[in-house]
């Protein structure tokens, strides 16, 4: 009797829109703008670069990750949020402005005001809607001590900088994307 072998399967390769091959990559000052909604520059995170056309782009997962660090880096910014970085938060959170506005029991044209940048977050509010980040992002898993640990310490006074003026990109550092990485890996272990 001979044994039927299946035929192997060949691993799929990823393509470009341009036809060409998708290899992977570390990519170096990645502009994550249109991923993120607000001005963001990656440092360092693994992705795809076409052989043919040099274009880059990032798999799903890294996206999801490159969002919760995005959301820690919000955290831990010493200033009150700015426009961008409060509408941000509101489309993490996944919720309109009226529902924001219910949580926190406010009006929604508060929220708006803060979004358009009419009227800076007080103190208070920027507390309460970086502590609902923090829960969306990291309350249901253990969160390492290490990043608990700098984040309660930003978050242990309530921010009484004004948000700045000026734009500046979100720098998302290569370290806070390997510690995130290494939490999500050790969660899906347990």
């Amino acid at each position: 009797m001979t044994a039927k072998t299946k035929p192997k399967k060949h691993a799929a390769v990823a393509r470009c829109e341009c036809g060409g091959k998708l290899r992977s990559v570390t990519l170096k000052n990645f502009d994550f703008t249109n991923w993120a909604g607000v001005p963001s520059k990656l440092e360092a995170v693994p992705g795809y670069r076409c052989d043919s056309c040099g274009g880059e782009t990032l798999p799903g997962v890294v996206v999801n990750t490159l969002l919760r660090v995005m959301s820690l880096c919000v955290i831990r910014l010493p200033h009150r949020l700015p426009a961008e970085l409060a509408r941000f938060i509101r489309r993490v959170l996944q919720i309109t402005q009226q529902e924001l506005a219910d949580r926190m029991g406010i009006a929604r044209e508060t929220v708006a005001q803060w979004e358009c940048g009419e009227k800076d977050i007080s103190p208070q509010h920027d507390l309460i809607l970086r502590i609902l980040l923090l829960e969306r992002q990291f309350g249901e898993h253990f969160m390492p001590t290490a990043l608990l640990t700098a984040t309660m310490t930003s978050l242990a006074a309530v921010k009484a900088a004004p948000p700045p003026k000026r734009r500046t990109p979100l720098r998302v550092s290569a370290s806070d994307y390997r510690q995130v990485t290494k939490h999500q890996q050790l969660q899906s272990l347990n």
